[in-house]
Order: C-alpha cells, then structure tokens, then sequence
C-alpha cells in the first residue's frame, strides 16, 4: 500500500482535530452515594465546606485542573466534575496553577458556612492556557455543583500536583 503525502497529512489532520474536539481530562471519581451526600450540603459540625466546581467551557477540556489548599494538594477538577473539602475555620490560601500561570484566593473560613469556587482553564493564546479561580454565590455554586459530578480528593498531604502540561 503506498500513500501519498498528502493522504498522511489529512489522516494525521484530522486525527489532530478529532482530538482536540473530543478528548477530556479525567480524574478519579467518588461513588454516587458520596456525590448525593456532598449534594446535601451540609458540613460537619465545627468544620466549613469548600465546593471546588469546573464545568466545561470548551478551552482546556483536555486538562486537569490542580488545586491546592495552603500548599497541599487536594486534588484536581476535570470537566464537570467537583471536590468537596471539609476545613477547619480560619484563614487559608487556595491556590490553582499550571505552567502558565497560578492564581490564589484567599478565604477566612467560618464554621458551619459553605463555600463555592469556580474553577477554569482560559484560552490565552496558542497554545497557552491559564488557570483560573474565583468565588461563586451560594445560589450559582449550588447549582454548579448539582449539575456535576464529585471527584476524589488526595488524602497526601504535602504532596506536589502532578505536572501539568499545557
């Protein structure tokens, strides 16, 4: 069989555009009882819960979103999914980053409240994609995440994200 160069082009082409149109990150997720549970939103007693939520925009779809919560890491987002963290009140640092960029938000956690993140992967140019996190209204977090799934949060603390490449 021999092909053209031309035909291996368009084969590779339109493997590149498949790619890209339908691959998605993914990260481990938690069983369906956990995610109704989560979906109860309510925390335990002393502690406050912070709701981790991406959902899909179309740019970046193909990577993971690593969080980490006062330099631990607590786990990744891929699209449409969520974590949930039960923290102790107090101050913390949240933080998303890539190779590209990292962002930070900064909470003063109060016990028995619920807290909602957005978190995203922006076009910023070819090839470059920056991290993104801003907080959302109880009613829109709410929302969030009961259109999501519940992903598995990391229970090592201290670890390092995996690399993430752009």
């Amino acid at each position: 069989m021999n092909l053209s160069r031309a035909t291996v082009l368009r084969a590779v082409g339109f493997f590149c555009l498949l790619t890209i149109a339908f691959g998605c990150a993914t990260v481990p997720m938690t069983d369906t009882s956990a995610d109704a549970t989560a979906k109860q939103f309510d925390p335990t007693a002393g502690m406050a819960n912070l709701y981790f939520v991406r959902q899909s925009n179309g740019f970046g779809d193909t990577l993971d979103e690593y969080i980490n919560l006062d330099g631990q890491s607590v786990g990744a987002v891929a699209p449409n999914t969520y974590i949930l963290l039960s923290v102790s009140p107090g101050h913390h640092t949240i933080t998303v980053s890539g190779p590209t960029n990292s962002e930070q938000a900064q909470l003063d956690a109060v016990a028995g409240n619920l807290y909602f993140y957005s978190v995203s992967i922006k076009w910023a140019g070819p090839m470059i994609r920056h991290r993104h996190i801003e907080a959302m209204s109880d009613a829109d977090g709410r929302a969030a995440v009961a259109a999501t799934k519940r992903a598995v949060t990391t229970t090592n603390p201290g670890a390092a994200a995996p690399p993430n490449p752009s």
